[in-house]
């Protein structure tokens, strides 16, 4: 369904919308209620806010968060979760941009053979009450000790309408341990023309190298209960979500990762809230 190119940003839309871009929300690592919606399991505070002093990476600023997945109490929708929920996204003619920093400590487990690990997603949101939920339309992963783009979208020609397609990875990063990684995104979120551009760096703020970028996408789901009566597309929603979501069937029993200056910039009269 989609393209993939990797070059300098040229879409003059974009350049067009850069001069108004403005900080409408973040979550520096302060305040658990920058967030709108935290999802962990037993142990509330295997998603918090920690200094140096808590044992945080140095590098970052002086608070960040921490998400700390365990194989007990942390059971959440079928995986195993702690997380920030941030602003819901609509279908728009204008891009958005997100920026955020993760890190995996030295000790993070070797991930050659795993389910999934999901470490930044755009979920999709549909308010029918039988939708349990399905695999993101936009996540960033871990697998094969890389760092991947993971993109799908929905065949509405599928059974029911709702037979996903997983579209091929893209590769940011080698998974390098014990630094930050500066993730810098830019999103339209449409049901089939949408597109991303990806830019990936160890030395912040620097983003002047050549995003990954994938075109023809559908950024945001259909909801499910048109589509199946009648085929038609209208669209859902995405939300954003920052943390650790893994399969329940990795050996170690603990992973971690930590997250800093997670915020969103678009022009700010954007429609924005939360789920």
């Amino acid at each position: 369904m989609s393209s993939q190119q990797s070059g300098a940003a040229s879409g003059q839309q974009v350049e067009e919308v850069a001069a108004e871009w403005t900080v409408t929300w973040q979550a520096p690592g302060e305040r658990l209620e920058d967030w709108c919606n935290v999802h962990v399991g037993e142990d509330k505070t295997h998603f918090a806010s920690v200094s140096e002093e808590d044992g945080a990476p140095v590098g970052g600023h002086e608070r960040v968060w921490r998400a700390q997945v365990v194989d007990e109490g942390d059971n959440v929708s079928s995986g195993w979760r702690a997380e920030g929920v941030g602003p819901t996204e609509h279908v728009s003619d204008r891009p958005v941009r997100y920026e955020w920093a993760t890190y995996f400590p030295r000790d993070y487990p070797d991930n050659t053979n795993v389910q999934f690990q999901v470490f930044t997603q755009w979920h999709q949101q549909d308010p029918a009450e039988d939708v349990t939920g399905t695999s993101p339309p936009v996540a960033f992963i871990v697998e094969e000790e890389k760092i991947l783009l993971d993109l799908r979208y929905i065949d509405p020609e599928g059974d029911i309408g709702t037979s996903l397609v997983l579209e091929p990875k893209s590769e940011i990063a080698p998974l390098e341990r014990d630094i930050w990684h500066y993730f810098r995104a830019e999103i339209l979120w449409n049901l089939g023309s949408g597109w991303i551009k990806v830019w990936h760096s160890t030395t912040r703020p620097d983003f002047s190298g050549s995003p990954v970028e994938r075109t023809g996408l559908m950024t945001i789901f259909p909801l499910r209960g048109p589509l199946q009566e009648s085929k038609t597309l209208e669209p859902g929603t995405s939300y954003l979500k920052v943390g650790l979501y893994r399969g329940d069937e990795e050996k170690n029993p603990k992973f971690v990762v930590y997250h800093d200056e997670v915020r969103r910039l678009a022009n700010p009269d954007d429609r924005l809230g939360c789920s």
